[in-house]
């Protein structure tokens, strides 16, 4: 972070849809680690989907975007279904 690598973020809101909030975060703006996000403490959903998950204080975490929403399923028909 001193080296301008990394930025410390307190209530961090992740994706541009804002849908959920990471207590604290290390995100990285440069070099190998760029774009990684790692957090600790507790992640809210903005919108109340889920229950707070509680990663703890002592480790940090990575967080990893989860693309299911961009998932598709073939059928044996010739078909496909892009959800």
């Amino acid at each position: 972070m001193e080296q301008g690598i990394a930025k410390h973020s307190t209530r961090h809101i992740l994706g541009r849809d804002g849908h959920h909030e990471l207590e604290e975060a290390i995100i990285y703006r440069a070099g190998e680690h760029k774009g990684e996000v790692y957090a600790r403490g507790k992640l809210r959903h903005t919108n109340g989907e889920h229950r707070v998950l509680d990663l703890g204080i002592l480790r940090w975490h990575l967080i990893v975007h989860d693309v299911a929403g961009a998932a598709y399923t073939l059928t044996g028909k010739g078909t496909a279904q892009f959800d």
